[in-house]
């Protein structure tokens, strides 16, 4: 049968890396760290058109995590999740607050204020000013658990929808959960998507290659009819549908899998690398968005003028920092006998 299923093919993925993922994480990652830049010195239309049409970035990571899921045991789960996500999370934090506290920081009543307002930020949405963007490590860690659990129920189906079903009316109220645990049905949505998608295997390259045209074809046509943008991080739809926005991802992230299958040893150098090492540039690059800027700011320059220069300063600063920062386990979450970087 041309479309079957397939566990052999997962298990040779294990065995084989493929350069694919590799390649689409350092887009994203690059796209992500850009965006972030941006919010900081100004941003280009183009840039902004571009966010506008791939919103794909954040779910591909869960989508990703889903695809090397292993059946583990609960506890096993915990403490294999807590190694990779959960003490980097509290580390990265640790190193951005220290930076934030640094810059910001010019008394001891002020630095008290800093701390009692990042850490009262964090408990109530997860999110902290000082590392940005580490809200994800700690949304990763909670609904990779859910997931599990949810994947070891006999009606895992079921619960997928409910899962998002429960994401939608938490978009729809005003209900606030601590830790900002409101992105956690729709995340783990996305993660699930991932663990189902792997066993789906196309045979034949002629039919692969008319799934992907029809699932473009598709794509584009919900895309111009209902395009939508939930905030991930506040499980906030900010315009168009819930579900068109689930929809759309989804058959992006499976165009994506497909293509991987045709072009499993894509690469490029600086992208690939990148995407290799993709924890350290996620997790590095805010702090060092408060060094640069500060810095610009010093020696009185134009934060606007200057902003592509530091977008560049700043990815070679996290090259630089990726074979120090390795040597220290807990900080990269992947001990050396981890092939598989969930980032």
């Amino acid at each position: 049968m041309d479309l079957e299923i397939s566990k052999s093919n997962f298990s040779q993925n294990k065995i084989n890396r493929n350069h694919f993922f590799d390649f689409i994480t350092g887009i994203f990652i690059v796209q992500i760290i850009i965006m972030h830049c941006f919010s900081f010195w100004g941003s280009y239309s183009w840039f902004e058109l571009l966010n506008t049409i791939s919103t794909i970035y954040l779910p591909w990571f869960f989508f990703k995590s889903g695809y090397y899921y292993k059946d583990q045991n609960i506890s096993t789960t915990i403490t294999s999740l807590s190694k990779k996500l959960l003490i980097p999370y509290l580390v990265w934090l640790l190193i951005g607050l220290c930076v934030y506290i640094l810059i910001n920081g010019n008394s001891f009543s002020a630095i008290q204020n800093l701390i009692e307002k990042d850490l009262a930020t964090i408990f109530l949405c997860g999110f902290s000013q000082a590392n940005g963007p580490i809200w994800f490590l700690l949304s990763l860690f909670t609904s990779s658990l859910l997931s599990h659990i949810i994947l070891k129920a006999k009606y895992n189906s079921l619960l997928w929808i409910l899962l998002l079903i429960i994401g939608y009316y938490l978009s729809s109220t005003n209900i606030v959960l601590i830790l900002g645990l409101n992105n956690i049905f729709i995340c783990s949505s996305f993660y699930i998507l991932g663990v189902k998608s792997r066993i789906i295997k196309i045979n034949k390259l002629k039919i692969k290659s008319i799934v992907i045209f029809i699932l473009i074809f598709i794509y584009t046509f919900i895309f111009i009819i209902s395009h939508s943008f939930v905030h991930l991080r506040k499980n906030e739809l900010l315009y168009g549908s819930y579900f068109s926005f689930v929809i759309l991802n989804s058959i992006g992230l499976i165009t994506l899998l497909l293509f991987s299958e045709i072009f499993p040893n894509i690469s490029l150098y600086p992208i690939n690398f990148i995407g290799r090492h993709s924890m350290i540039y996620f997790c590095a690059h805010w702090p060092l968005i408060f060094i640069v800027e500060h810095s610009l700011r010093l020696m009185h320059l134009d934060l606007h003028a200057y902003r592509l220069l530091s977008i560049i300063f700043i990815f070679l600063l996290c090259t630089v920092l990726i074979k120090p920062i390795e040597k220290i386990a807990y900080i990269t979450r992947a001990i050396k006998k981890n092939k598989h970087n969930p980032l």
